[in-house]
């Protein structure tokens, strides 16, 4: 993490590798306060803490659980690339503890009639199995400019109606563009303050860069996405952290009644589909944990049981040189060898993990040319083996 610059996590795939995690991990070891994310509803981000404490943010970054957990003053920023729903946005915010937020006055609300485009009529979405949250239809009207279209800046109404009057000691409000940009600038700029901005879904689900078009998300999830979104120059941007994990995914497809409306894509090259079954049999998984395991792959927003492959060097290869990645953060690692199942620590931790997983990790370098400087063993915040 480099001190005063605008650091970023990406996920190299298609989602779900465990950024929640990671970005709550990385906020909580470097003390960094101010984050950032740009959050649609279609992408669901998990924090799970040894207390029982588990915080799943779809709206602000995920790092603000850490106010309630570990006391810290964090200020969440929330971009003009994000959409929500302010009954969502406040839950998140009640249960995070009440952190500072920032809101652009040009975030979008995503409604119920956003999403009921998405899942009947012409809009629908339902054959390239996306998530059908109304993201992409939010931001089809921002685009559109259309006079209904809601914004953080023009529905002050219902966002007074769901916050339901604030305290004195409440930090909330909509910040107008030129002054988010401002705030944002000058704390890394010229008051030296450490940023990390979180990132939504997966490079690989990327409209313009991803792989496979149209089984892609409705936008970019890329390092130059966040700068746009954060305003931020390329002078300014420090580690660019990508997130992968052992196994990558899709969402999974559509079926109804026994037959599939829709299809979540393909995956690269040197991908082959795999089932949770094999997954569960490579890694030497106890039967108790196998069973369980496609059922605990079910996605935070959809529900449906992710579909899985092999781990991919062609797309590891393209995310890095595309982002300008720095650091690598690898999770699952107890997928290629369960005996590594919540290992945690520092160096000492990670000369314990077995020969097999020591292996894929020394792939992972060699291809990525680029350290992984952060082992994900398990879903508790603490099960990381950290070389930083």
């Amino acid at each position: 993490m480099q001190e005063g610059k605008f650091n970023v996590l990406l996920d190299v795939f298609w989602g779900s590798s465990g950024k929640g995690k990671i970005s709550t991990w990385l906020a909580d070891h470097f003390a960094v306060t101010r984050v950032s994310s740009s959050n649609f509803p279609n992408a669901g981000h998990t924090a799970a803490f040894e207390d029982g404490t588990k915080f799943i943010a779809k709206a602000i970054p995920t790092s603000a659980i850490l106010k309630k957990v570990k006391g810290m003053g964090m200020e969440c920023y929330i971009s003009p690339g994000s959409g929500f729903n302010w009954n969502q946005l406040v839950k998140e915010w009640k249960e995070s503890g009440r952190p500072t937020l920032r809101i652009h006055e040009r975030a979008s609300i995503v409604t119920d009639e956003h999403k009921r485009r998405e899942l009947e009529g012409s809009d629908s979405t339902v054959h390239i199995a996306s998530t059908m949250q109304g993201s992409a239809a939010a931001i089809v009207d921002k685009v559109l400019r259309r006079a209904d279209c809601k914004l953080a800046w023009n529905d002050t109404e219902s966002m007074v109606k769901a916050f339901d009057g604030l305290s004195s000691g409440d930090s909330v409000s909509v910040i107008r563009a030129d002054e988010f940009r401002a705030m944002t600038q000058i704390a890394i700029m010229d008051q030296g303050h450490t940023w990390l901005h979180e990132g939504s879904q997966g490079y690989s689900l990327s409209i313009d860069h991803g792989s496979h078009y149209p089984y892609c998300t409705s936008r970019n999830c890329t390092v130059q996405a966040a700068m746009d979104h954060m305003a931020i120059p390329p002078s300014v941007v420090g580690d660019v952290y990508l997130n992968l994990r052992t196994f990558p995914i899709r969402v999974g497809n559509v079926v109804e009644n026994g037959v599939q409306k829709g299809y979540s894509g393909d995956f690269y090259s040197d991908c082959k589909e795999m089932t949770w079954e094999q997954v569960a049999a490579e890694s030497g998984m106890p039967a108790e944990e196998a069973r369980a395991l496609a059922e605990r792959e079910r996605t935070t927003v959809t529900k449906r049981i992710r579909r899985v492959t092999n781990f991919s060097f062609v797309g590891l290869k393209d995310a890095i040189r595309t982002n300008g990645a720095t650091k690598l953060a690898l999770n699952f690692i107890q997928y290629v060898n369960w005996q590594d199942n919540g290992l945690k620590g520092g160096r000492e931790a990670f000369v314990k993990l077995s020969s097999k997983s020591r292996a894929f990790i020394d792939r992972v370098e060699a291809a990525a040319g680029i350290p992984v400087v952060l082992v994900g063993t398990g879903a508790l915040h603490d099960e990381v083996i950290s070389l930083l």
